[in-house]
């Protein structure tokens, strides 16, 4: 019987909470599911755009995935120059309007202040833990929310597309 390899996806964000987002999709969308990708979520502690694709780039010199994927908070986008290195190196980037939290509150159908700080500020007065504490994904996020939003959230289908074979 010949063994399957497993696609790998290796996926760079900013902060914890967006590698639990990452992580929490991971586990909802391929519990079970044989072939589904490997999604590893590694982050790059913050320091917008720029600071994720080199770190995503020090990744790559180290393994070879199927793919490489950058998610980016677009109130820091990375430069001209970083974005060409990252189509260079076949990076795909998947852009958060304004950040994680923004598009946390589109799928919950809220409206999205302008800037990552309101943002964040209107989600805890939805839930006062940090979106990377256990359990806050699972609570608001269920699949067949999830599911239902990514028709009209183009983000987040890029994102749940990473875990379809």
């Amino acid at each position: 019987m010949r063994k399957s390899v497993r696609k790998t996806v290796l996926l760079c964000c900013e902060g914890k909470a967006d590698q639990a987002f990452v992580a929490y999709l991971r586990s909802t969308y391929t519990a079970g599911k044989r072939g589904a990708p490997y999604v590893l979520p590694k982050q790059a502690g913050g320091k917008g755009g720029n600071h994720v694709i080199a770190t995503l780039l020090g990744e790559l010199r180290c393994s070879k995935p199927d793919r490489a994927v950058a998610l980016l908070d677009a109130d820091c986008p990375p430069a001209a120059a970083k974005r060409r290195e990252a189509r260079h190196h076949g990076i795909e980037l998947i852009a958060l309007e304004p950040c994680l939290e923004g598009l946390l509150l589109r799928i919950l159908g809220l409206a999205v202040p302008p800037s990552s700080q309101a943002c964040k500020e209107r989600l805890k007065s939805i839930d006062r833990r940090d979106p990377f504490d256990p359990g806050f994904y699972a609570k608001h996020f269920p699949k067949a929310r999830l599911d239902i939003e990514r028709q009209s959230i183009p983000e987040l289908d890029s994102l749940l597309a990473l875990f379809d074979s």
